[in-house]
Formats: structure tokens, C-alpha cells, sequence
């Protein structure tokens, strides 16, 4: 949507679909432990050997942008801030050893709504992007604070 004439200022907004997996570091997980959510070393059992461990779960992401974009060399440039809502489910905890994929929990206590900041910058075919949970990832009265933050770059070919 466009705020003035020239098409260079104005608001886009979309729905992205994502599924997330935050990695553990190695040899620890996380347990609901009576309702307590925690992250601890792994115990294995004989012969088992570590492979990985993470959280996974499922956003539905609604971002509204405000947006700068020029031709520059015939070439768009664009820079966007903005925010996103998003509806998370389906979480769960799991780690994997040589021998088995173990899910110590499906309660993580998740937050279902989080709101996240979101940056972009781009020219021609090369875009940087950014966003951060302004929310936490799960409720602070039953688990760690834990704030997403992802980085990337996309091309186009």
C-alpha cells in the first residue's frame, strides 16, 4: 500500500507459515520436570552416543512492514521495519542418540502468541533480513527466558 506518489513509502504485509527448531548444546535437553521446565546433561544408556538435541514447533506469522523502496540503477533498493504476530503450536523437546529419538516432553509451556521485530535490507537480487522475539518463547513461570532471534540473507536468481 502505497503512502505517497512516487511508490517509494508505504506498508506491505503478509502471512508466512514456519516450522522452527531451536539446537540444544551438546549432550544437554530440556524435561518438564512436575511441571518445571529445564535444561539439563543428557543420561544414556549403555552404548549410546549423542547425535543432537533441540526444541521444534510450528508459527503461523502474520508481519505488517512499513517500507522504503527505490530504483537505483534500475535496480530496487528497499529497506522494511515492522512487527509480526505469530500463533505457535505443536512443540515439543527431543534428542537423538545413535540408537533412539527420545521426546522427554510435549508441555514446554510455550507462549502461543508472540509479537517479534523485524528488519530487512536489500538491492537487486541480495536481501538481509532479521527478527527478534520481543515475547517470550515460553512462559517464564514454568520454564527459562528464551527470546528467538533469527538472521539471513535470500537471493534471487
Amino acid at each position: 500500500i502505497p503512502f505517497n506518489s512516487q511508490r517509494t513509502f508505504g506498508m506491505s504485509f503478509g502471512m508466512q507459515l514456519a516450522w522452527m527448531k531451536v539446537h540444544f548444546k551438546d549432550d544437554y535437553a530440556m524435561f518438564n520436570e512436575d511441571g518445571t521446565i529445564t535444561v539439563r546433561p543428557i543420561e544414556y544408556g549403555e552404548g549410546e552416543t549423542f547425535k543432537k538435541s533441540y526444541i521444534s514447533y510450528t508459527a503461523l506469522r502474520f508481519p505488517i512492514y512499513l517500507e522504503y523502496q527505490r530504483i537505483i540503477n534500475r535496480r530496487e533498493i528497499f529497506a522494511t521495519i515492522g512487527c509480526s504476530v505469530e500463533w505457535r503450536s505443536g512443540e515439543h523437546s527431543r534428542y537423538k542418540t545413535n540408537n533412539n529419538t527420545i521426546t522427554p516432553t510435549k508441555d514446554i509451556f510455550i507462549n502461543p502468541i508472540g509479537l517479534n521485530l523485524e528488519l530487512q535490507i536489500g538491492y537487486s537480487c541480495l536481501a538481509f533480513y532479521m527478527r527478534t522475539s520481543l515475547t517470550p518463547l515460553m512462559k517464564t513461570n514454568h520454564a527459562p527466558k528464551a527470546y528467538p532471534t533469527s538472521m539471513g540473507m535470500s537471493l534471487c536468481f
